[in-house]
């Protein structure tokens, strides 16, 4: 896979965490996926630990508070590693595997598994300070921190709100669908979706909702996460498999009028592998057509934006997810101007561009206002920033972002072969990713 970084513009974050900790998924309770630390230069391995085929869930990311690293396995084993030289100090075996992503506040390391248990170790010892058992079908989302409390979906719909000193239940809400989306927790709001497409947000001291959505569009939420960022919450949905073929023959008018919207767009004459040039204007003229024809379909938006307080849409974002074998395109992340970085198809409104942009999405106007030249891939690109770096894992992006003039400083970072389906976590100048069953740091 292939990690590269990008210079952006400087600028303000929301929700943030302390610097020189990377304690939730995606950095915070918001998953800003950003940090104001600098990460690193280079792309040096400083130390890698093979977990001996042990894997890891695929969303699942690395935490980082105090100089310890912690990373749950498939096999149901969460470990505690010294952040400068990877050594283990100590290891821990849970009832079940751990799929997802640990949280840690204060002295206590959190965290739940497939068995229906979630835990609380000492973070210092591995000392196990309570483990509850909630039952089957089990945890397979990350555990968020808000308020002293743990907020967590279960499998079957229902979700959880639980003390962090003791592990007692707070509150219960039966949400009626499977729940494998890792909630959010923002200004005494937890946001979460279920598998029926509803969204939700939820007061956090006594889990009524506060709103939430009509059923949304697409196939599901799966494993992945909203953001909070700016007053406004993002959501994805899965795609639904709308290639050209299908999509003629269940909506023949519908494919005709996308035919020829296709026409209309600037950009949108291109073949596989080649890239598509940077032209300011052609972005603007696309954005706008593309956000015209969801206002008019909006049964094919993937990228949902919603108001924190009403969950109200202001916009429809044009924001089209590309292709992948995943199906699934990763949630943005904030960048250090305030805008949110994101994967996008660019110009093609369903599945079947393997073309891949990256862009800055402006939450104040809901466009992208700047975008890398696209290049062809097939799989899932997992992103983190950090200052005014923007870290990527994926394949066959690198040396388009090394193309594209008008971003600066743009160089790989290192190339593995596996795509890119979890996340990075970015403390000092130092960077902790998984692939597969490696841990690695990388750092200067």
């Amino acid at each position: 896979m292939i990690r590269s970084c990008i210079v952006l513009l400087a600028g303000a974050c929301a929700c943030a965490a302390a610097t020189d900790d990377w304690p939730q998924l995606q950095h915070d309770a918001c998953h800003t996926g950003h940090t104001a630390d600098p990460g690193p230069a280079t792309g040096k391995i400083l130390w890698e630990f093979d977990l001996n085929r042990e894997t890891v869930g695929k969303p699942s990311q690395p935490v980082v508070a105090a100089g310890r690293v912690y990373l749950g396995s498939n096999a149901g084993i969460m470990r505690c590693f010294d952040a400068v030289d990877g050594r283990v100090v100590w290891d821990y075996r849970a009832k079940g595997p751990i799929f997802h992503t640990a949280a840690v506040e204060g002295p206590r390391v959190f965290f739940a598994d497939l068995a229906g248990y979630v835990y609380a170790l000492d973070a210092q010892s591995g000392k196990e300070l309570f483990a509850f058992e909630y039952g089957l079908p089990g945890f397979s989302a990350a555990v968020v921190l808000g308020e002293g409390r743990i907020f967590l979906g279960r499998r079957d719909g229902l979700f959880y709100c639980l003390d962090q000193q003791t592990g007692k239940e707070v509150w219960r809400l039966d949400l009626g669908a499977s729940v494998f989306m890792t909630a959010a927790y923002y200004d005494g709001m937890v946001y979460v979706g279920s598998e029926d497409m509803i969204f939700r947000a939820l007061d956090a001291k006594s889990g009524k909702d506060t709103w939430k959505t009509p059923k949304l569009y697409g196939l599901g939420f799966f494993w992945y996460w909203p953001v909070v960022h700016k007053g406004r919450v993002i959501v994805l949905t899965m795609e639904e498999p709308n290639v050209p073929g299908v999509f003629n023959a269940v909506d023949p008018q519908g494919y005709a009028r996308w035919e020829e919207l296709k026409k209309s767009l600037k950009d949108a004459r291109y073949v596989r592998h080649e890239q598509v040039p940077y032209v300011k204007e052609n972005l603007a003229h696309d954005q706008e057509k593309i956000a015209q024809w969801l206002a008019a379909h909006p049964e094919y938006q993937t990228f949902y934006v919603f108001d924190a307080k009403t969950g109200k849409q202001p916009y429809f974002a044009p924001v089209i997810p590309a292709a992948t074998n995943t199906n699934l395109m990763f949630p943005p992340v904030v960048l250090a101007d305030g805008t949110l970085g994101t994967f996008y198809s660019g110009t093609h409104l369903f599945h079947d561009s393997w073309h891949e942009f990256y862009g800055r999405f402006d939450m104040d106007t809901g466009r992208i206002v700047e975008r890398t030249g696209g290049c062809t891939r097939d799989q899932t690109m997992a992103h983190s920033s950090s200052g005014k770096r923007v870290f990527i894992a994926g394949d066959a992006l690198n040396h388009v972002l090394e193309g594209t003039p008008h971003l600066k400083n743009v160089r790989t970072i290192r190339s593995f072969t596996q795509s890119g389906q979890g996340s990075m976590a970015i403390v000092g100048k130092s960077l902790y990713y998984v692939e597969s069953d490696v841990l690695f740091c990388c750092g200067e």
